[in-house]
């Protein structure tokens, strides 16, 4: 048996019951297994650092979506400046939204 085999044991051993569930096969210093110590690894949240990109995405995602959902509010504004139809300015829009949806498929691939 190696290392790792023996430690197992030790824990079944350390944690099995009795079949009327009375008593406890050995002691807990019996039972005390030492594991080996390994260092505390740091923080991986990011910090202050972590938290001024979600709060930096969250602002770009509300403008970019603000900018797309609300697209229809300046149509006619953007109808009058260019002298153009309704239908390029709302092909532009669509357009606009298309190519966010779009661009999420390639951003989000894992390969």
């Amino acid at each position: 048996m190696d290392e790792n085999e023996i430690q197992n044991a030790k824990l079944m051993r350390a944690f099995a019951v009795s079949v009327d569930d009375a008593d406890v096969a050995m002691t807990t210093e019996e039972a005390a297994v030492t594991l080996p110590k390994t260092p505390s690894a740091a923080a991986t949240d990011g910090g202050c650092r972590g938290w001024m990109v979600v709060a930096g995405s969250f602002v770009v995602s509300m403008l970019i979506y603000g900018v797309a959902f609300t697209y229809g509010i300046i149509v006619p504004s953007l109808v009058d400046h260019f002298d153009c139809g309704r239908s390029l300015v709302g092909g532009i829009g669509s357009l606009m939204i298309g190519l966010t949806w779009i661009a999420g498929a390639f951003v989000t691939s894992s390969r």
